[in-house]
Formats: structure tokens, C-alpha cells, sequence
């Protein structure tokens, strides 16, 4: 193999083992910010679950639920995204790469029709085999559906506890509501370019 080849599967090797790092990044994220969002649902119930609870005590919880966990969700989830990205790119630039190196042991004579390196080009050749778009959904359905049931506390609770002004407390409701859509159309609209 001449020298061409060798540093192009050293890339190729490189770029593979990006593509392993940005997963794992994935998982990683996915897990610590469930725990992270749990933790602060455990700290406003608390919170709720105190008999006869100061008006310091109604806001911030009512802050816990209404922005916090809204957008430790939303920051989350577009983290995750971006990782996902970064594998994506990854392979389609990989896809490239093995069409490169293909066509170089070619020409270095080996008589062999067949590719030698093809992973990333077989599963961009056919939209079938494309990449999976569940598990981007079910990530989605994690972290917006976190906000979106935080939200439903918030305003339950307030509902229940009065402790704040009814208009405020629909005026957060609606504007934490129109963030979580504006970000879960942007998402589906990135999650769509990545499949």
C-alpha cells in the first residue's frame, strides 16, 4: 500500500473514533440531564409538599417548575443535538473518504471490484437505509415532554396555592409554553436535515 492510502485510513480511523466520542457524548448527556431535571423535580416537590409554605418558598418553586426545568430541558436536548450533529457530519465526510480510498487501492492495482471501505456510502445510497430518526423523537419526547409536564406543575400548583397573581402566573404559563414550541420546531426541523 503506498503511503496515500496509509494516511488516508489514518484519517479515516481518526474520524471513526470521533464519531465513537460524540455517541458516547450523546449518552452521556441524555443520562446526567434526566438526573439533573430529576433532581430539580424533587427539589420544587418538595417544596409543594411543606404545610402552610412562605411565599418565598411558592416562588421558588414556581420558578423551579415554570423556568428552570423548561430550560435545563431545552438547553439539554440542543446540547444532545448538536452531538448528534457532529456524528452526522462525520459521516458524510466519512462517506467521502471511503470513495477516496476505494478509488486510490484501485489504482494501485488491486483487481478487486468491490469497495473496500463502504459502511457510510451503503447507508447514504438508499433513503431506506438512512439514518434511524426514532431515537432523535424519542429524545425529543424526554426533554420537551420533561418541560412540558414541569409547565403543567407550575400551573397546577400555582392554581392550587394562589399565591401569586392569577395574569402572571398565565402570562409565564404562555410564554414558557411558546419557547417550548418555538424550540420543538427548530428541533424537528434540525432532526430532519441530520436523517
Amino acid at each position: 500500500m503506498n503511503e496515500r492510502i496509509l494516511a488516508m485510513l489514518e484519517e479515516y480511523k481518526s474520524l471513526r473514533s470521533e464519531s465513537i466520542e460524540a455517541m458516547r457524548s450523546r449518552n452521556s448527556i441524555l443520562s446526567l440531564g434526566s438526573a439533573a431535571i430529576g433532581v430539580m423535580f424533587l427539589a420544587g416537590a418538595n417544596i409543594i409538599g411543606v404545610n402552610n409554605p412562605s411565599l418565598m418558598q411558592v416562588s421558588i418553586s414556581f420558578f423551579i417548575f415554570i423556568a428552570a426545568i423548561p430550560a435545563l430541558s431545552i438547553l439539554l436536548f440542543f446540547v444532545w443535538l448538536g452531538e448528534a450533529h457532529r456524528m452526522s457530519r462525520v459521516g458524510v465526510y466519512l462517506s467521502e473518504l471511503e470513495k477516496r480510498i476505494s478509488d486510490e487501492i484501485k489504482q494501485d492495482g488491486e483487481a478487486n471490484t468491490l469497495p473496500a471501505l463502504h459502511w457510510e456510502g451503503w447507508l447514504r445510497e438508499s433513503r431506506k437505509r438512512r439514518q434511524l430518526v426514532y431515537p432523535y423523537f424519542a429524545v425529543v419526547a424526554i426533554f420537551f415532554g420533561a418541560a412540558i409536564f414541569s409547565l403543567l406543575v407550575a400551573f397546577l400548583f400555582q392554581a392550587r396555592m394562589a399565591a401569586l397573581p392569577g395574569w402572571l402566573i398565565v402570562l409565564l404559563s404562555l410564554l414558557a409554553l411558546g419557547g417550548l414550541i418555538y424550540s420543538a420546531r427548530w428541533a424537528v426541523v434540525i432532526i430532519r436535515k441530520l436523517a
